[in-house]
């Protein structure tokens, strides 16, 4: 059995145009843990991936296209 740990998962929503903070269980090593929220998370793209729960001290914000102030 693959070790599990928490992760905090940084992701994007093209249709709901958001950015989220996703906190999850998943297995230790961090390709296998991006399969992992990518299966529990469809439709999010994976930004960033950071081992331990760090929901409580990140802010997420708009993804700007480079003419938006």
């Amino acid at each position: 059995m693959t070790a599990q740990r928490i992760w905090t998962a940084v992701s994007y929503n093209w249709s709901a145009g958001n950015t989220h903070i996703n906190v999850f269980y998943g297995p230790h090593p961090s390709e296998d843990a991006r399969l992992e929220f990518e299966n529990q998370h469809p439709g999010e793209n994976l930004i960033a991936l950071i081992p331990g729960n760090h929901e409580m001290s990140s802010t997420t914000y708009s993804l700007k296209y480079p003419d938006q102030e």
